[in-house]
């Protein structure tokens, strides 16, 4: 079933919209929550929450791409899941790779932090345009899907130090870039 008849059946209230989307983009979903987390049980339950969030949230949201806010809550409640399990118990590899960014993107809850989460969003999709596309695949492969740096150096036929050295070097074009457009962390 295409997006579009989903996205229809989350309007109408249908509740089989639930099971299409599963049908289509379960694997997609629980992929994306299994490079955050280690569990199994951790993992259905992010994918899960992430249905239901879908269903409280459309209406009134009109996503223009399905598989990408979808994914974009999977990964938001993969994370804050890690978070919670981090809290009783320390994943350090995955810590590490939600660490790398933190001098670049700062975080926050209030209404001027997520008025500056906007600005800063818009400035990163700006910045990922102007890079090569298999940097911007790597980048994306990377802090968008969690890949680990072995994961990295197969998928690319590099050695890791190279590609840790890349993303380096992409890190400091960002905040660069950042600094420039007075985005300051």
């Amino acid at each position: 079933m295409d997006d579009e008849k989903i996205i229809a059946l989350f309007l109408g209230r249908d509740e089989s919209a639930i099971r299409e989307t599963d049908i289509k983009y379960g694997g997609y979903c629980r992929s994306i929550s299994r490079r955050i987390l280690n569990s199994d049980e951790d993992i259905e339950e992010c994918v899960s929450d992430a249905y239901l969030k879908l269903w409280n949230t459309i209406p009134p949201k009109r996503p223009p791409s399905l598989k990408t806010y979808l994914g974009s809550i999977v990964r938001n409640l993969s994370i804050n899941r890690l978070n919670s399990l981090s809290a009783e118990k320390r994943n350090k590899e995955k810590e590490v790779l939600l660490s790398e960014l933190e001098d670049c993107i700062p975080s926050g809850n209030t209404v001027e932090d997520t008025i500056d989460r906007m600005v800063l969003v818009d400035a990163l999709n700006r910045w990922l345009e102007n890079e090569k596309p298999e940097m911007r695949k790597l980048f994306y492969a990377r802090y968008w899907y969690g890949y680990e740096y072995a994961e990295l150096a197969e998928y690319c036929n590099e050695k890791e130090q190279v590609l840790m050295l890349r993303l380096h070097r992409m890190r400091k074009r960002l905040r660069k870039f950042l600094k420039k457009e007075g985005i300051f962390v």
